[in-house]
């Protein structure tokens, strides 16, 4: 039996890892919906 005390604190690592990945999900759909309404959008995807 394995007993954990508690702290009651934030582990900031498991935060931080979230809202790193939140934060680049955010720009990834930013930068697809700007492209997709932008001239340059369909110029990028003609050269892809």
């Amino acid at each position: 039996m394995d007993l954990k005390i508690s702290s009651g604190a934030f582990n900031t690592g498991d935060f931080v890892r979230n809202a790193l990945l939140l934060a680049a999900a955010g720009i990834l759909l930013g930068l697809i919906a700007t492209l997709r309404f932008s001239p340059l959008g369909a110029v990028l995807t003609g050269v892809v």
